[in-house]
């Protein structure tokens, strides 16, 4: 028997085949990204994880509830318990396993400055070989915890989804656009890939947004609110945040209600909701006012986490907003990874391009009857401003708990609005072109969200955390300079490199070292770089175990050559000009001022971890008015711009200050002594006193002197108590130390004497 299909139906099924197979495409490449940045991302690396991770933890020793205690440690033990409940039971197969707490190891010298994504320490903890594939132990446990966060995750891919072909059955282009925007957004994988109760209020969330679009256009039934009720008790044995989508599910059902005149029916929709709601959530609810006597826990939670205070003002919450939008899009860790700013800015100017056409889009589907919005237009426009409410509560909310947590500026806390989010951003984009382009706007939303995604990936997300390769002894860079110092008779300086000469106050100098294993330690060293300016004073450090935090010398095996690039950051208040003298060594970080660890040179002699010296000039060109503005030109070397002499009239044993005025021409192969010799009483020429130096008492030779820059030295002479009266002439000049010669002097006539400068005259009485 022949049956035919009309071309249309067929073509329907067709399309409906192809949307089927890009949706299912775009979820595996979901899960595909989601375990990738799973397996990047180390251990407790991720916001609270480990907090989160001893939740599932105790729940599987002691069976039990566990209880935040006043005073106590921080933790996620005020938190509803179902997402840990359901961690458990994904991981109880594997018995007993070592507790997060014990396992991790915290780096010390973790950098959480946001401002310096390329200064390693970016891992709050330390990472060993245990962690590796294939897993094991406790490290087990948290990856299949993930692995549970993902198939969530995949949930609120669904149900954006499903979203969108409530609202635009007949356009699966739009439904397929918005997609990019979450299950490729960077932030969102990163965190899908992580053991967070976000994962399970998320997805929830998602689907109670799903059920409320449903309720705009079907109105008000049983199943709906039957389902709400569910999803609002479930969200709530979530994650106590959720409380947020109650308001919104109570108003969009009295405004459907209102619409249908169905008040007996939002009646017993309250009842169903309520009901559920409380069946649900009332048993966590209850322990809570047992234990911390209030429903939701969150009060306990402030004093663990130190915010138990009065709200903060709102502007100050506002100006954090940045800090949302771009934890929002893609900023790893805690914050400190972000990836460059431009993205940011380019992501937001995306979203407010959308916006507009949001915008348009309204316009449009106002225009399309004459006599008014038609039934289907004026339903679909009532669901897109459900989705616009959906994330305008989520953004009051968090700005809100801005207002009373310390950590709450944190973009994941918006993905319970993510899918709303992301079909009014593909819906404005889509207003700006062609009906007919919609599949193609949606293709390339997809390709480059997921471009984006795996582009964070590897050179975002992964430089922060990859350890350096270790080295043999022949893949040390000949350009390198040779070490030969042996610290603690463990690990042996063996080359060093200082690639900049010269830095300024607020900079960082990059210091490289190349540190090879002598012998197995159990002990974690850590290593640190020391800049000395001026008089020896400490003007820059920083300090971190090998490979920037992430290579504990306890996994060196002998011969290892670990290669470290520091930066170093310079203190804005260093005095300037100086010589900056570098020192590395090792210590065995106690918390405290730990001493050096003992080093030796190859001769066996002890070393002080000095490898070199940097320039340290001035931020800016210094200006200097001397007193005295003569001029002399030492052999095109150097020009002596001035002198300040004072005072003109003094008494045996009375002090002479002389300030010269320095200015080198060309930068100097050699390091010059200053002399100042005071001769006399006129027309004698006898030396009564002198001072020969380095300029800056040693602290910039005239090796160092940066053409262009003027240098202002200062000196004192002691007059002899016994000195006779009389007229004494102040002369200068520079000589080498090392044969005596004068370098050469041009000036003022009559002021050039013997290669020595003639300044000014004291009066002796």
């Amino acid at each position: 028997m022949n049956s035919s299909i009309p071309d249309g139906q067929a073509q329907l099924r067709q399309e409906a085949g192809r949307e089927k197979v890009w949706f299912a495409v775009i979820l595996v490449l979901y899960a595909a990204l989601a375990l990738a940045y799973s397996t990047v991302n180390p251990p407790f690396e991720s916001p609270d994880e480990i907090h989160h991770d001893a939740y599932v933890d105790f729940l599987l020793r002691e069976h039990r509830l566990p209880v935040a205690e006043q005073g106590g440690p921080e933790s996620e033990f005020h938190s509803p318990p179902l997402y840990y409940l359901l961690g458990s039971l994904v991981t109880a197969p594997l018995g007993s396993t070592r507790a997060p707490y014990e396992a991790a190891q915290r780096n010390p010298f973790w950098n959480f400055r946001t401002d310096q994504p390329r200064l390693g320490n970016k891992n709050q903890f330390i990472h060993g070989p245990a962690e590796t594939f294939p897993y094991r132990d406790w490290v087990l446990r948290l990856h299949l915890v993930r692995l549970l966060s993902i198939a969530l995750e995949a949930v609120t891919v669904l149900a954006t989804y499903l979203i969108g072909r409530e609202i635009f059955p007949d356009q699966p282009a739009i439904r397929l656009g918005a997609l990019a925007f979450v299950a490729f957004l960077p932030q969102f994988l990163f965190i899908a890939g992580s053991v967070s109760n976000d994962n399970l209020v998320v997805p929830v969330a998602a689907l109670l947004t799903w059920l409320l679009v449903r309720m705009v256009r079907l109105g008000i039934t049983l199943p709906l609110a039957l389902g709400c009720g569910i999803l609002v008790g479930l969200s709530l044995e979530s994650d106590m945040i959720a409380l947020a989508m109650v308001p919104l599910v109570v108003v969009t059902m009295t405004l459907v209600a209102w619409r249908d005149r169905a008040w007996a029916r939002l009646a017993l929709a309250a009842c169903a909701v309520i009901g559920l709601g409380l069946l649900l959530a009332g048993p966590i609810m209850m322990h809570n006012v047992l234990v911390y006597g209030e429903p939701t826990g969150l009060r306990r939670m402030a004093q663990i986490w130190d915010e138990d205070k009065a709200p903060g003002p709102v502007l100050a919450a506002l100006r954090e907003l940045p800090n949302v939008w771009s934890s929002f899009v893609a900023r790893f860790g805690y914050g400190q990874i972000p990836v460059p700013d431009g993205i940011y800015i380019g992501f937001l100017l995306l979203s407010l391009f959308a916006a507009l056409g949001l915008v348009l889009w309204f316009i449009r589907e106002r225009r399309k009857s004459p006599s008014g919005v038609h039934r289907h237009s004026a339903v679909t426009i009532w669901q897109i401003l459900l989705l616009v409410v959906v994330v305008l509560v989520w953004i009051l909310a968090i700005v809100g708990y801005i207002r009373v947590s310390k950590t709450a500026a944190n973009g994941r806390f918006l993905f319970m609005a993510l899918p709303a989010f992301a079909l009014l951003l593909f819906l404005g984009l889509s207003a700006w072109v062609p009906r007919r382009w919609h599949g193609a706007l949606a293709g390339i939303a997809n390709v480059a969200m997921f471009t984006f995604a795996v582009g964070t990936l590897l050179f975002s997300l992964r430089p922060a955390y990859a350890s350096p390769p270790l080295l043999k002894a022949g893949q040390v860079p000949a350009t390198a300079r040779h070490g030969d110092v042996l610290i603690d008779g463990t690990l042996r300086l063996v080359a060093y490199d200082l690639p900049q000469e010269a830095v300024r106050p607020g900079e960082q100098l990059p210091v490289t070292v190349y540190w090879q294993s002598i012998a197995a330690t159990p002990r974690d060293l850590s290593a640190f770089v020391h800049l000395w300016g001026r008089d020896m004073t400490l003007v820059g450090l920083t300090g971190t175990y090998l490979g920037l935090g992430s290579i504990p010398t306890s996994v060196l095996k002998p011969e290892d050559i670990v290669k470290d690039t520091y930066q170093v950051p310079v203190e804005i208040s260093a005095t300037t000009p100086s010589l900056l003298q570098v020192q590395v060594g090792l210590f065995e970080y106690g918390g405290g001022n730990e001493p050096p660890l003992p080093a030796v040179d190859s001769a066996g002699k002890p070393s002080n971890g000095i490898i070199g010296t940097v320039r340290l000039l001035p931020q800016q060109r210094p200006s200097f008015a001397p007193s005295h503005a003569d001029r002399f030109d030492l052999a095109g070397k150097a020009t002596l711009l001035g002198y300040d002499l004072a005072p003109a009239l003094a008494s045996p044993g009375d002090p002479i200050n002389l300030a010269l005025y320095w200015q080198a021409q060309s930068r100097m192969a050699e390091d010059y002594q200053v002399f100042i010799h005071l001769l006399g009483p006129i027309p004698t020429e006898e030396r009564v006193a002198q001072v020969d130096r380095q300029p800056l008492a040693g602290n910039w030779p005239t090796s160092a002197w940066e053409p262009g820059y003027p240098l202002q030295d200062t000196y004192s002479l002691s007059l002899p108590a016994d000195l006779r009266p009389g007229t004494y002439e102040v002369r200068a000049g520079l000589y080498r130390l090392s044969d005596g010669w004068r370098v050469p002097v041009q000036g003022p006539e009559g002021r050039v004497k013997e290669s020595t400068m003639v300044l000014g005259r004291v009066e002796v009485r």
